[in-house]
């Protein structure tokens, strides 16, 4: 029977320590798996392996056919639970002596040792449960490469604002193998048992009543995932709490334990636990996935991915809690759709997103547990022990054999050359750290400790990084999976899957950071560092070697290369440079190249613009440009056909694409570029700039002068200082105190948005918004400031 592995934890029973293993079969069915025989071990130095006997009796002592990291064999030493395995380790931690894989999860050795990847074959007898539909006892367990369906549950509660009492509960549930439900649970007092003409309201005359008949429906509707928006820390905190009120046992799992809200300790976010399931909030794995948002509060997400927001309207000088407050005293039932539809939203953003489907790959792809599917660390530590077993290589325990981390320099940066450029050529190198990793063995088993040379090893033989750092020619562990997964993303392309495609990309994406990551065992500085320091060394030894043959490199930052080159055509320019740095890679360090500079576009303009207070020729601005992208058949431009003139420009790092700048200044310098790229004169820059200041004294773009800033700790926390938003924030109702605050800049200060009390200050939008945005343009257009604001006389209005 193949199925998927959802649940798995430890539990101690009679002196021995049981792994449970809950999951989901291909055919829809459940099962649980009880799996006696593991033991709960790690591993020491043999050279220490006396001293550490005497520490830790009781103990099951052999050949652990593992040897350490500088070549040291090991000895295992099992336990019969997971208690007397962590009392030894710190026994041992206290003494000096070092462990190898002493922190590891029960479960997660488990997995590692048989290669799981969520996916499973069980074999052996079973019988019916009663919270799932198969019991195993110690089945052989195998590895499968079953694609899961799982079900999923969406919830979302409602509260009394003032009693913290649960009103109602919304419920959308999605499940492969049944028909999707929808439902609310209600028992705000406004509707009576029966009274409700929507099927999909059920009304309860008491709370405790509401809670009862949600634990009782959540195991009927059996999902493997539970889900909502900040679901950890909202609804199932708000339950937990209710229950335990009440008196009620908190049980929404798949076994007789109760579920727990954990949370947040010694830097472990806060989380909740169900047994036999998974619990994935839905605003945490947004926040995980590349996509970025304005903010992260459903309704703009929702807006964002969906098109639509909440069943929710909000009157003049309403907050959202008061609007919800008046909604339940009201209008009951729209108050129950309104609580319903919050739980469908996650549901249509998951699927529109396919934020499921990529979590589950991740599982696949790096082996841990779906409670980690959005961890890099974790993830990455998972991948790479398993690799090291292949080759009988123990892991440290974290803190054991650490390397030293110190910070390690970042990308490289080629000064921009501020100016208007005609026919520029973008250029990137497709996944240059994994590339690197690749081409240079870059690797924590492959890294040569200062002092450390293997006997017999040649250390003249070995690569040696631009930062100092060392590396054994032997194949290494992160190339050969590097290897593996390059080649199954391009297979994956093939076949037209974007969702294996990404998964590869970000999973090989973030290696490097985790190496230079102070949570993982195997950072060190060192090795972060021989990845920057040759990113730094190739992309300046790329814009010599370009230089030296008659082109302009303007701009380089990290990956990517900006070259003024008007004749040149981008791909045979590529395959020059790409084949030019092959040679020189075998040349200086005697190994192949993985290296891919790609031809991405061309600008038919440039912009890049000067750091604010400099002149044109002076410093340029990193990580900030404007291009107008070429729209010509044949060109490599992302432009579809047809585009208009204001989609083929692209803004990186400047103040229209970024969200701590208000409307009014996005549609300012977006009018300003389109403005240059047409090549208009000073004059149409001052009509232009004279026009808006008219409207702006007038009124007309009120609308525009919103500034957002996200509250990142409560108000009581801003000792140092009180910024703007925070300012505003201070006006709010304590309810509406948390999240993006929107707000303007009054002659009284900065208010929230829709509770102004004073008149707007058009003066600070001119000096602090459009000023600073068209400084930049003035060298350009050979002209200054004032001539572009038309002296007093348009100031005047102000």
């Amino acid at each position: 029977m193949e199925g998927f592995l959802v649940h798995a934890w430890t539990r101690t029973r009679a002196g021995r320590t049981l792994l449970y293993l809950v999951g989901r079969l291909s055919d829809g069915r459940t099962f649980a798996a009880m799996e006696g025989r593991h033991r709960p071990w790690f591993c020491v130095r043999r050279s220490e392996g006396e001293a550490a006997r005497r520490l830790a009796e009781g103990a099951e002592w052999g050949e652990a056919g593992l040897s350490t990291m500088d070549g040291e064999p090991c000895l295992r030493i099992s336990f019969p639970t997971a208690d007397a395995r962590q009392k030894a380790r710190e026994a041992l931690a206290s003494a000096g002596l070092r462990t190898y894989e002493a922190d590891l999860r029960v479960a997660d050795q488990f997995r590692i040792e048989r290669r799981i990847h969520s996916c499973l074959r069980l074999r052996g007898p079973h019988r019916p449960g009663r919270h799932v539909d198969l019991v195993f006892l110690d089945p052989e367990v195998e590895p499968s490469d079953w694609r899961p369906a799982l079900s999923v549950l969406s919830i979302d509660i409602e509260t009394d604002v003032g009693q913290g009492t649960v009103l109602a509960v919304g419920l959308a549930h999605r499940d492969p193998f049944r028909e999707d439900q929808e439902e609310v649970l209600y028992a705000g007092g406004r509707l009576r048992p029966g009274q409700s003409k929507d099927p999909a309201i059920r009304v309860f005359a008491s709370e405790p009543e509401l809670l009862a008949a949600f634990a009782r429906r959540l195991r009927e509707l059996d999902p493997d995932v539970l889900t909502g928006w900040n679901v950890v820390d909202f609804d199932l905190r708000a339950l937990a709490e209710r229950f335990r009120a009440h008196g009620l046992a908190f049980r929404l799992g798949r076994s007789d334990e109760e579920a727990a809200y954990l949370p947040a300790t010694g830097g472990r976010a806060s989380r909740a636990v169900v047994p036999g399931r998974q619990v994935w909030d839905a605003v945490r794995i947004v926040r995980a996935a590349p996509e970025r948002y304005e903010d992260y509060t459903l309704e703009t997400v929702a807006e964002a991915v969906l098109g639509h927001g909440k069943r929710l309207e909000i009157q003049e000088g309403e907050g959202r809690l008061a609007a919800i407050t008046r909604l339940a005293r009201e209008d009951p039932e729209e108050f129950c759709r309104y609580c319903l539809q919050d739980a469908r939203l996650v549901q249509e953003i998951f699927e529109r997103t396919g934020l499921i489907d990529l979590t589950l790959r991740r599982c696949q792809l790096t082996g841990v547990a779906p409670d980690l599917a959005w961890t890099s660390i974790p993830a990455f530590e998972h991948l790479y022990i398993e690799a090291m077993h292949e080759r009988g290589v123990a892991a440290p325990t974290a803190g054991v054999d650490p390397l030293p981390l110190e910070g390690a320099p970042g990308g490289g940066i080629l000064a921009p050359r501020p100016g208007v450029y005609d026919r520029v050529l973008l250029f990137d190198f497709q996944s240059l750290y994994p590339t690197i990793m690749r081409s240079f063995n870059i690797d924590p088993l492959s890294y040569v400790r200062p002092g450390q040379d293997l006997p017999g090893q040649d250390p003249t033989g070995h690569i040696e990084a631009p930062n100092g750092a060392r590396f054994r020619r032997e194949p290494a562990i992160l190339p050969e999976l590097l290897d593996r997964f390059f080649e199954s993303r391009r297979q994956a392309r093939e076949r037209g899957d974007e969702v294996a495609s990404f998964v590869y990309k970000i999973i090989m994406n973030s290696f490097y950071g985790v190496l230079g990551a102070a949570g993982c065992r195997f950072a060190g500085s060192q090795l972060a560092g021989a990845i920057t320091s040759f990113g730094q060394h190739i992309l300046t030894w790329c814009r010599d070697y370009l230089e030296a043959a008659g082109r302009r490199v303007l701009y380089g930052d990290t990956d990517s290369l900006f070259v003024l080159a008007p004749e040149a055509s981008g791909e045979e320019l590529a395959a020059e440079v790409n084949a030019a740095l092959a040679r020189y890679l075998d040349g200086r360090w005697r190994v192949q190249s993985r290296l891919l500079l790609e031809f991405e576009k061309v600008y038919e303009r440039l912009f890049l613009p000067p750091m604010r207070g400099e002149e044109l020729g002076s410093k340029g601005r990193a990580k900030s440009y404007a291009g107008l992208q070429a729209a010509s058949p044949g060109s490599a431009a992302d432009v579809h056909p047809g585009a208009s003139y204001r989609e083929r420009i692209e803004i990186k790092g400047l103040e229209a694409v970024r969200r701590d700048w208000t409307d009014l200044a996005h549609e300012f310098q977006l009018r300003l570029l389109e403005l240059l790229f047409r090549r208009e004169t000073p004059a149409a820059f001052r009509e232009y700039i004279a026009s808006v200041l008219r409207d702006l004294a007038a009124g007309r773009l009120d609308g525009q002068l919103v500034y957002r800033k996200a509250l990142r700790k409560p108000l009581a926390d801003y000792t140092r200082n009180t910024p703007p938003h925070v300012k505003a924030a201070e006006l709010l109702e304590p309810g509406e105190r948390r999240g993006l605050i929107r707000y303007l800049i009054t002659v009284a200060g900065p208010q929230p948005a829709g509770r102004l009390a004073a008149p707007i200050d058009y003066g600070h939008y001119v000096d602090k918004q459009l000023k600073p945005i068209a400084s930049a343009f003035t060298e350009t257009l050979g002209t200054d400031l004032e001539t572009l604001f038309g002296g007093e006389r348009q100031l005047s209005l102000f």
